[in-house]
């Protein structure tokens, strides 16, 4: 998840496991977004997450995971399931940031293409998998998928700056008893979905 989201679950008073390639502050690169050019430093960090969580008096468990590596992404749900036995709450919001994947549609490289799509869904698929077992058996846990107009519309600021919030679009209950409620940030161009199973909150 990222980190606005983990300080967020850590301030209301969750203990929070969160991902990332980047274990110190500093260290974290992505390539343009359009065009060739110098990867970009990027702020944030494993290190800097966790000590801004536990400041917040929750829990912190930094995992190393890049999600274009399947195997990373099975074993930070097994790291989790070790040193903490559950997990309750998956947030799948990270992506993975290849270069050229903004390229116009007959200037995109398949390859890039095939890549974009294992890491932002074939893999984040893989973790519901990983951890979906242990919510059905435990009657409860609920999962929030989300995705980000920045595709096609650089957001105004990052989320803890744009104006606006979460507002809520639609709420509905299934036939099986599971909620969905879809979402849309005003500021930031994100939208969500998230999905209670029966029994949990």
């Amino acid at each position: 998840m990222g980190r606005a989201t983990a300080l967020a679950l850590a301030a209301a008073g969750h203990d929070v496991a969160f991902t990332a390639r980047t274990a110190e502050e500093g260290a974290g690169r992505i390539p343009p977004r359009h065009g060739a050019g110098a990867d970009i430093a990027v702020p944030g960090s494993l290190a800097r997450t966790r000590a801004e969580i536990e400041a917040l008096g929750a829990r912190a468990l930094p995992v190393r995971m890049d999600l274009l590596d399947a195997g990373s992404v099975r074993a930070a749900a097994e790291t989790v399931h070790r040193e903490w036995g559950r997990v309750d709450v998956l947030v799948n919001n990270a992506v993975a940031h290849i270069g050229g994947n903004h390229a116009r549609l007959l200037d995109l490289d398949v390859d890039v293409a095939e890549r974009t799509m294992t890491g932002n869904y074939l893999h984040q698929l893989a973790l519901v998998q990983a951890v979906l077992p242990g919510m059905v058996e435990r009657g409860g846990g609920t999962i929030v998928n989300l995705c980000s107009g920045s595709a096609t519309t650089d957001p105004p600021a990052p989320p803890e700056r744009a104006a606006g919030g979460w507002r809520t679009r639609r709420r509905r209950r299934r036939s099986d008893g599971s909620r969905v409620r879809s979402t849309r940030s005003t500021g930031s161009g994100a939208s969500g979905r998230s999905t209670s199973i029966p029994g949990s909150s």
